[in-house]
């Protein structure tokens, strides 16, 4: 009998929203409802749907489809026009993006912009298509509306120019990439005690990667290679997690073990585990020489990216700890900050230009 353990707890992404950047799809760290939960819900979305279908859209959040209220704040004065705006439209039904713009007369990409601080408190959730609506199409998953996924599907897959076979095994290959990365993450902390530092990290990263496609791919690698291997077997709780133990078999070179419980023994999470308050901030270019940190309810603008990034670190810190605080920590939680620089460079040497720097402040507590 196993009487404790090491619990480490990640977002495995079955309720991640899909978005596309730069023709690449991504998992988003916000959880979204899934396409085929959201119509079996809201009902009035299945005519939704149908008229989304004829239309042609290009911005990065194509695979968030609509915004759903969650509840109402009992103190609206706390929040500016627009927000109030949202929030009052949403009470009628759920709406796609261009719907709600027509509704309160903006457009749609300031609804996306000023719903953040709206989802950070949980009033308004997105709704899109999620590696669950994958699940569905491909039988792994059958609970709810098959229908309404395919549908998402194939208008993602219109939007991206590729087939909806593609679409579908692009958006598994995020997860077992995922899935993957973070499983390396926690076995190198445990054989080190240690997180590894950020700049070693990043090496590791791209290793991963290289790794996990020459998988995917089938094809070995030029000269050499990086390997983890797991002497033990991966025993797999969850109903999910059978679809993508396979794969983590193949990168591990181990052993994949589905008791026969397995889909109800999830609930250890439930009863003992730990969840993440988190924030984000945001530094992108204003004008020619300065930026703009923006976060939910901070925005400043700095003639010095320096200053900009220490001024994020700080918010995106002072923020994550507050709302650990409103979720029950205690005493004197620890606050992570990872920084996720993104530069456009025409050479490796070239000090680039800033296209955006994501800071994001953490904390894990433990429930």
């Amino acid at each position: 009998m196993v009487k404790g353990g090491d619990i480490d707890t990640f977002a495995l992404g079955g309720d991640s929203g899909v978005l596309m950047k730069y023709e690449k799809l991504s998992l988003g760290e916000r959880r979204s409802i899934p396409l085929c939960i959201a119509v079996d819900t809201w009902p009035v979305l299945r005519e939704k749907l149908k008229r989304l279908m004829v239309t042609h859209v290009r911005y990065s959040y194509i695979g968030e489809l609509f915004l759903a209220l969650m509840r109402m704040p009992e103190d609206l004065g706390r929040y500016t026009k627009l927000e109030r705006s949202i929030l009052e439209a949403l009470q009628e039904e759920p709406m796609s993006f261009q719907e709600l713009a027509d509704r309160i007369g903006v457009a749609a990409s300031m609804v996306h912009r000023h719903k953040q601080r709206l989802e950070d408190e949980d009033l308004i959730m997105r709704i899109g298509i999620t590696p669950t609506d994958v699940m569905h199409i491909y039988g792994d998953y059958c609970g709810f509306d098959a229908d309404a996924a395919r549908m998402g599907i194939q208008w993602l897959a219109r939007q991206c120019g590729r087939s909806k076979e593609a679409i579908c095994r692009e958006i598994y290959d995020l997860v077992e990439y995922k899935l993957y990365n973070n499983l390396v993450r926690i076995l190198v902390k445990h054989q080190t005690g240690q997180d590894l530092p950020l700049e070693e990290n990043a090496t590791v990263k791209e290793m991963m990667e290289r790794r996990f496609r020459s998988c995917q791919e089938g094809t070995g690698a030029e000269f050499v290679s990086m390997r983890f291997v797991l002497p033990m077997p991966l025993i797999s709780t969850g109903a999910p997690t059978r679809i993508f133990l396979p794969a983590m078999e193949r990168l591990f070179e181990t052993e994949g073990i589905m008791p026969e419980y397995a889909h109800v023994a999830n609930a250890v999470g439930a009863a003992a585990g730990s969840i993440v308050a988190e924030y984000t901030v945001r530094i992108s270019r204003y004008g020619i020489s300065r930026f703009l940190v923006g976060g939910a309810d901070h925005q400043a603008i700095f003639s010095s990216y320096k200053e900009a990034l220490a001024f994020g670190k700080q918010i995106a810190s002072e923020k994550a700890l507050e709302k650990a605080i409103k979720q029950g920590a205690e005493g004197d939680p620890h606050v992570d900050v990872e920084v996720d620089e993104n530069f456009y460079r025409q050479r490796s040497d070239d000090t680039g230009v800033l296209i955006e720097t994501r800071i994001t402040g953490s904390v894990r507590i433990r429930i």
